[in-house]
C-alpha cells in the first residue's frame, strides 16, 4: 500500500478511530493527517461513486450505461454505496427502481438484506416498495415473496404488474391462480401479463381461457396480442384458425403475433395467409418464420420473387433467404445469383452463404467465372460456396477452378503463407 493509499484509508475512517490515532500518535501527526485529508478525501469520494453514476443512466444496461459496467466490477463498493443512498433516498421512483435493479444484478446476501431493509423503509408506499421487494425476492428473500403475493391481489395497476410478473418469473405456484383472476382486469396491461403467465401453465383450462380471449371481439389489442403469443408458447393448434383471420388485422403488432402463432402451430390450410403476409413489409419477418415451419413450395417461390427487390432492408432480406434455403425452390440458387449480381456487398455475401446451403451444383461454373471480378468478402464467400458445393479446396485462383471444371491438369493452388 502506498503512503497515499494509507492516508486515504485513514481519512475514510470513523471519527472514533481518528480520535484513537490522535491519542496514540500525537498532535503533530493529527494535524498533518487533517491537512492531508482535506486534499485526499474529496478525490476519494469523487472516484468512489460507481453505484450513483449507474442509477443516473437512462437504462440499467451495460451496453448503454458504461457506469454500470464499472459498478459491477466493484460489487462491494457499489452495494455499500447504494445501500447508504437507499437509507436516505428521496421519493424518486425512477432512481429507487434503478438502485434495486443494480443490487439485484450484483446479488448476494448483503445486497438482499439492504433491499429488504429499504423495502421496509418505503413500506407505506407500495409504489416504491414493490420494486425493492421484487429485487429482493429474485435474490431469495422469502419475506419479500410473501409481500409480492399480497401486492399482486389488488391496488395500483403497476404494482400488481411488477408483483405478478416477478412471482411468475420465480415460478411461484400462486402466480397462476392470481393470473386467472387478473386476466379479467379492465386494465389491458395487467390482463396481458396474466395472459403471458397462463401461457406457461400446463392446465388445459388455461388454454381454453386464452382461446376465448383471442376469439372474442372487442378485446383490447394489448391483451389479444398477449393471448395469441401465450397460445403460441403453449403450441396450441386450435389458435391457427383465428390467427389466420388476424394476419390481415390493421395493427401490425397483432398481425405479427398471429403469424408467430401460425409458426408455432402450423396448419396446411394456413399457407395462403402466410403467402399474403410475405408480401407485406411490416409482416415479412414473422411471415418468414411461419413459412419455414409451413414449408409449402409456393411460399419458397413467393420469397424468391420478393428477394429481387433491391430496396429490402437487410433484416427482411435475411428472413426471406431463410425461407428459400429451407424450401429450396427450383433454380433458387441461380435466380438469387442473377438477382444480386449488382447488389451491395452485404446482400451478395448473404446470397453466397445461401448458395452454399442450397446445394445446387449447376451454379458452380457461374461462381467460378464470378471470381474474375470478385473482391474482398465477396471473393472469400464465393470460394466458400465453391468449396462446399464441390468438396474441393482449390483456393481463390480462377485458373485453378477452370482447370478443375475442364477436367484437365490442374495448376497447383498457391500454398498458404
Amino acid at each position: 500500500m502506498t503512503p497515499l493509499d494509507r492516508t486515504a484509508t485513514a481519512c475514510a475512517g470513523s471519527k472514533p478511530m481518528a480520535r484513537r490515532r490522535k491519542l496514540a500518535l500525537g498532535s503533530v501527526w493529527s494535524v498533518q493527517l487533517a491537512l492531508l485529508c482535506t486534499v485526499v478525501a474529496p478525490a476519494v469520494t469523487a472516484e468512489a461513486s460507481p453505484g450513483l453514476d449507474a442509477i443516473a443512466c437512462v437504462t440499467i444496461d451495460e451496453s448503454t450505461c458504461p457506469a454500470l459496467r464499472i459498478a459491477l466490477q466493484q460489487p462491494a463498493i457499489t452495494t455499500a454505496e447504494l445501500a447508504a443512498w437507499l437509507d436516505h433516498a428521496p421519493a424518486d421512483p425512477d432512481r429507487v427502481r434503478k438502485a434495486a435493479s443494480v443490487l439485484s444484478i450484483i446479488g448476494g446476501d448483503v445486497a438482499r438484506a439492504h433491499l429488504v431493509a429499504a423495502a421496509k423503509r418505503f413500506g407505506d408506499d407500495v409504489s416504491f416498495a414493490v420494486d425493492l421487494h421484487a429485487a429482493a425476492a429474485r435474490l431469495g428473500a422469502l419475506w419479500s415473496r410473501d409481500a409480492l403475493l399480497m401486492m399482486a391481489r389488488g391496488g395500483d395497476v403497476r404494482v400488481r404488474v411488477v408483483a405478478l410478473s416477478t412471482l411468475s418469473a420465480l415460478s411461484e405456484p400462486g402466480s397462476v391462480e392470481l393470473a386467472r383472476s387478473a386476466i379479467a382486469a379492465e386494465e389491458p396491461r395487467l390482463a396481458a401479463v396474466a395472459a403471458q403467465i397462463l401461457g406457461k401453465s400446463p392446465d388445459a383450462r388455461d388454454g381454453d381461457t386464452l382461446l376465448e380471449v383471442v376469439s372474442r371481439d372487442g378485446v383490447a389489442l394489448q391483451l389479444r396480442r398477449a393471448a395469441l403469443l401465450a397460445l403460441a408458447a403453449r403450441g396450441d393448434k386450435r389458435v391457427a384458425l383465428v390467427a389466420c383471420q388476424l394476419v390481415s388485422h390493421p395493427s401490425p403488432s397483432l398481425a405479427n403475433a398471429a403469424l408467430t402463432a401460425l409458426a408455432a402451430a402450423p396448419q396446411p390450410w394456413a399457407t395462403p395467409a402466410i403467402a399474403w403476409a410475405l408480401e407485406v413489409d411490416d409482416l415479412v419477418v414473422a411471415a418468414s418464420d411461419a413459412a419455414v415451419t409451413d414449408a409449402d413450395r409456393r411460399l419458397g417461390d413467393v420469397a424468391l420473387r420478393r428477394l429481387a427487390d433491391k430496396t429490402l432492408p437487410m433484416a427482411h432480406f435475411n428472413a426471406l433467404l431463410k425461407v428459400v434455403v429451407t424450401i429450396k425452390p427450383t433454380d433458387g440458387a441461380r435466380t438469387l445469383l442473377e438477382q444480386t449480381e449488382n447488389a451491395d456487398e452485404a446482400h451478395r455475401v448473404a446470397v453466397l452463404k445461401a448458395t452454399a446451403e442450397l446445394g445446387d451444383h449447376a451454379v458452380v461454373p457461374r461462381l467460378v467465372e464470378s471470381l474474375v471480378s470478385a473482391r474482398g468478402r465477396v471473393a472469400n464467400f464465393t470460394v466458400h460456396a465453391l468449396e462446399v458445393l464441390t468438396g474441393q479446396r482449390l483456393g481463390g485462383e480462377v485458373a485453378v477452378w477452370r482447370a478443375w471444371l475442364s477436367g484437365g491438369s490442374q495448376p497447383s493452388p498457391p500454398s498458404s503463407p
